[in-house]
């Protein structure tokens, strides 16, 4: 073909086209996160708990009756075999997720971090447990060198495992995880429910905080929940 007879595309038009994409891709992962986080609101969770939002929705939903939750065992930063029941009787959040995670992980362990701060001297009293559904990639190495980065080492608590169980495990919670197909490369991500469970120091889930939700109504409701304690 001829120089004069190529059709010349406007960059306008190929501007245009990079931003619908681009939305594309944007409205397509809304969907899949808010389907992974959804709970219909006349769907019961096993054991006949339910989750209560007010009309006025904040992002922080009450489990009505507080449902007692199972223990299980994975395994921790240092290798070791870790139980929930291990952990301190107190206020313990629960969510998951995996250190290759491009944008909701590193955004929640932000909030974990913010809630944990804005708590002040009573950050301590509650304990913040990251289960990885990527059990493959997610050694306790890898777990624990990804909480040194991200500056949560000093108050987060990390749990790892066979994804299977990590399933069985979150299905108390409502919890689903897809694995998308791998790259050329082998890499492939996972899109995962990214709400937040709070237990109270019984093993009793009391909340879901949904993705996103302020971190300062979070520690506020938690300030709630330490003085009930």
């Amino acid at each position: 073909m001829s120089q004069e007879n190529r059709i010349a595309i406007p960059s306008w038009l190929i501007v245009l086209l990079v931003i619908l994409i681009g939305g594309i891709f944007l409205i397509g992962a809304y969907i899949v996160i808010r389907d992974l986080n959804a709970t219909p609101a006349d769907e019961e969770v096993g054991g006949g708990v339910a989750f209560v939002q007010d009309d006025d929705f904040d992002g922080i939903e009450s489990i009505d009756p507080p449902r007692q939750m199972p223990d299980f065992t994975l395994t921790g930063t240092d290798g070791e075999p870790l139980s929930l029941y291990d952990l301190p009787e107190q206020p313990t959040i629960l969510f998951f997720g995996f250190t290759h995670c491009p944008d909701i992980c590193p955004i929640t362990l932000g909030e974990a971090r913010a809630i944990y701060d804005e708590l002040g001297d009573q950050g301590d009293n509650v304990t913040f447990v990251f289960i990885s559904v990527d059990g493959n990639r997610d050694t306790p190495e890898a777990l624990a060198s990804y909480f040194e980065v991200r500056q949560v080492d000093h108050f987060a608590v990390g749990m790892t495992g066979d994804p299977e169980e990590v399933r069985r495990i979150g299905a108390d919670y409502s919890v689903r995880f897809v694995y998308n197909e791998p790259d050329q490369n082998g890499n492939y991500s996972i899109d995962h429910t990214s709400s937040m469970f709070l237990l109270d120091g019984n093993r009793e889930w009391i909340r879901k905080y949904a993705f996103g939700t302020d971190s300062s109504l979070i520690s506020e409701d938690l300030r709630s929940v330490l003085a009930e304690s």
